[in-house]
This record gives C-alpha cells, sequence and structure tokens, in this order.
C-alpha cells in the first residue's frame, strides 16, 4: 500500500494510529511527482473539480498518477476529460395514426363492422322498449284485476243481501252457504219486521 504523508498526518486519534500500526501489511510513503501535480490540477480545473478537491486529494490522485506514469507509460492516460457527444434531436417521424383510427387497409370490412354494431345496438333498444311496454301492460292489467275482484266483490255483497231481502219478505230462512255479512244483513231485516 501506498500514500503520502499529508493522508498520514491527518490520522490524529490514538485509536485509528493502532489499527494503522496493525495491519498485516506495510505502508509506503509517497510523494507524486511535480509533473503528475501540475497534470491533475490541469485535468480538475477543465472538470470543474478544483475547487472542490482539497490538496491532500489532489496529491493523492497525482501519487497515482506518477506511479501509472512509472510501471506503465502516460501514453493511454487522457490529459483531457472526452468530449461529451453532441446530442443532436433526431427530427420526429410524422406522427403514425393508431390502427382503426382514420386509415384503415380494408374500409369495407369496418364499414360491416360498424353496420353490425348498429343493427345490435337497434335491437337492444327494440328489446328495452318491448320489456317497458309488456311492465306497462302487465301493470295494468293488475291494477285492472286488483280493481275488478273489489267490484266483483262488491257485486257479490249487493246480490247476496238482495237475496237476504228477498227471502226476508217471503219469511224464508236465510240459505246456509250464503256469508256471514249477508246473515247479518237477513237479521237486521228481521228485527226491523217485528221478528
Amino acid at each position: 500500500a501506498v500514500t503520502t504523508q499529508a493522508v498520514l498526518d491527518e490520522i490524529r486519534d490514538g485509536k485509528s494510529r493502532q489499527i494503522l500500526n496493525t495491519l498485516p501489511f506495510g505502508i509506503s510513503v509517497r510523494e507524486p511527482t511535480e509533473e503528475a501535480i501540475a497534470a491533475v490540477k490541469k485535468f480538475a480545473g477543465i472538470t470543474g473539480d478544483l475547487h472542490v478537491l482539497s490538496k491532500e486529494d489532489l496529491h493523492v490522485i497525482a501519487l497515482a498518477y506518477t506511479l501509472e506514469a512509472e510501471y506503465n507509460g502516460i501514453a493511454h492516460i487522457n490529459t483531457e476529460p472526452p468530449q461529451k457527444k453532441a446530442m443532436t434531436r433526431r427530427p420526429r417521424n410524422k406522427q403514425r395514426d393508431l390502427p382503426g383510427w382514420g386509415q384503415v387497409k380494408n374500409p369495407e370490412e369496418w364499414a360491416e363492422i360498424d353496420r353490425q354494431a348498429e343493427e345490435e345496438e337497434e335491437a337492444e333498444r327494440q328489446r328495452l322498449s318491448a320489456g317497458l311496454a309488456t311492465m306497462t301492460t302487465t301493470y295494468s292489467v293488475g291494477s285492472l284485476v286488483h280493481s275488478g275482484s273489489r267490484i266483483t266483490t262488491s257485486v257479490l255483497d249487493l246480490s247476496q243481501s238482495l237475496m237476504v231481502d228477498d227471502e226476508a219478505e217471503a219469511g224464508g230462512a236465510p240459505d246456509a252457504d250464503m256469508g256471514t255479512a249477508a246473515a247479518a244483513t237477513n237479521m237486521d231485516a228481521d228485527e226491523d219486521d217485528g221478528g
């Protein structure tokens, strides 16, 4: 492991120094070359990072540059940041119509589908109208039947009452199969006659 003296000087507390001294490997102290420091400052100035890097940060980066130059040379190291690729906008293609919206390959088939859909809608409207008419008729007939049953009941009561009156005049007894209302009416008629 290799570092600069400035980095080691930043380690001040006892516990950190103790850990540093117990590492299973040794740490060599080296300083970067002036050429490496200049190259790193130039590069950081171009990228806009120079103002955020401390002196120690610049020296550690320069030490890496120095070591790379010693072992592998500097021909492969960028001396300037790579240029950003110019972002050019491609001209947008003419907006394509979605399938089924405006342009179709087979308009006859689409016309047939539309006609079938209209027929189905019309049939549904007719079914709903017929259902509504049936409900109205059923309600009307139901009301009539209900009213009719009241009328029929009233007519039967009246006819029984008349029969009771006729029998009372004739002096006969009320029929056993006549309703209780008719028998009561007959008794009332007998009381009126003094009987």
